[in-house]
Formats: structure tokens, C-alpha cells, sequence
């Protein structure tokens, strides 16, 4: 299922779903002994590749000696064991910023993708993509960015609804409220340009304020 969001898009917004609110089940890989220098995070023993860690994704990094603490970008997986990682950037296409070297660091990834991808079927439901004889799919989307904040916003929203269920706190629940209608706002703002047939022309667009077909 494409997804029109990812873990970074999440970490710009709430840091703390990585960190004191990260979901243990949705672990990626975690360890110890590793060491950052430069952009570089060397983890001895990990295999990132079999874990399906991958560019777009978060890890939070804490040394003994507190030199970093903290959740950053995963630029690329560049061998087994190690990761290009960065400062979070404002742009995926800038160069990665190093974050402070460190030795004997503790890491971890959580991945929220299971919900990006929840989240992906709602949209497309949204927009009356789904499929059939004559109709149009996800994969008919011109540029999927034009969704990025409505679905990140949904995901955030949804975390801090499963966070609510558990611990069953006023706050969560109005985080999830209040996420959940920006990302309504966004998707109401959206112009879905799809083409069909590969061409590269759209054939049609759908507006998100009313979600139906409007031929160019």
C-alpha cells in the first residue's frame, strides 16, 4: 500500500512519540555499544537491512555520558550495520547535518508505518479511489506529496488515540482531537490531480472540499 507520509514527517511534530511515548511492539531494532561520528551511526551486530529499516525512518540515540539524547532522521542504510543519520532536516533533499559524536550509545527504531498505511486506505477512500472497472487508484495519483500533512497529521492523531485508550488521560485524547482536525483542514485543501493511463497529463482532478471527479 503507498504511503503519503513517513516516520520523519511524525518526528517534525511530536519528537516525543520516539522517545517517553514510542510503542514497544512497533520496535524495529534496538541495541547498545553503538558509537555516532559525523553522520555516521555504527551499531555492532545489528543488521538494519533484515530489521527493514530503511531512509525516512527514526532512531533515538542516548549515550551514558548524555553527549547525545535524542531522535534523528535515518538518511540511508548503508551497510548491516551501520546508518547515515541527521539532525532533522526541513528538507530530504539537504545535506544531512551530523548529530554529537558519542561512544557507548544506546538505540532505537520505531516505525509507525502499520498506521501510514491504515491511514493511506482512509485517504483513498476519501477520494474515491477505489478502483474497480473504469475507476481510478492510489497508484493514478499524480504527486502523492499533496498528501503528506493531511496523512501525517492523521497518524499523529491516531497514536495519541491509542496512547488515550491505554492510559486513559484527558490530554491524548484532546492531542488526537485537535490532530485529527488538521488533518481533516488539510485534506479539504487537497487537489488530487490523476492520470490514469501514464501519460504524465492529468486526467481529471479531485478536490478534497468535495470529493468527486471534475473532468479538465
Amino acid at each position: 500500500m503507498r504511503c503519503f507520509s513517513n516516520d520523519v514527517d511524525i518526528l517534525r511534530y511530536e519528537p516525543v512519540l520516539f522517545s517517553e511515548l514510542y510503542l514497544r511492539e512497533q520496535v524495529m531494532a534496538s541495541g547498545s555499544g553503538a558509537t555516532v561520528a559525523g553522520t555516521t551511526l555504527t551499531a555492532p551486530g545489528a543488521d538494519f537491512s533484515a530489521a527493514g529499516v530503511a531512509a525516512g525512518g527514526v532512531v533515538y540515540l542516548c549515550s551514558a555520558d548524555g553527549a547525545i539524547h535524542g531522535s534523528y532522521e535515518v538518511v540511508s542504510v548503508d551497510s548491516l550495520a551501520t546508518l547515515t543519520v541527521s539532525v532533522v532536516r526541513a528538507d530530504a533533499s539537504a545535506q544531512p547535518v551530523a548529530p554529537p559524536a558519542a561512544g557507548d550509545v544506546t538505540y532505537r527504531v520505531c516505525t509507525y508505518r502499520p498506521q501510514a498505511v491504515q491511514v493511506a486506505r482512509q485517504l483513498t477512500e476519501r477520494f474515491g479511489l477505489a478502483g474497480g472497472e473504469g475507476g481510478y487508484t492510489s497508484d493514478d495519483i499524480v504527486d502523492g506529496d499533496v498528501l503528506w500533512q493531511a496523512s501525517t497529521y492523521a497518524v499523529i492523531a491516531a497514536l495519541y488515540a491509542m496512547h488515550a485508550g491505554a492510559a486513559d488521560q484527558d490530554g491524548f485524547w484532546e492531542k488526537s482531537r485537535h490532530y485529527r482536525r488538521l488533518s481533516d483542514a488539510a485534506a479539504r485543501r487537497c487537489k488530487l490531480a490523476l492520470d490514469a493511463d501514464g501519460d504524465g497529463i492529468a486526467d481529471c482532478i479531485q478536490h478534497g472540499a468535495c470529493p468527486r471527479l471534475v473532468r479538465e
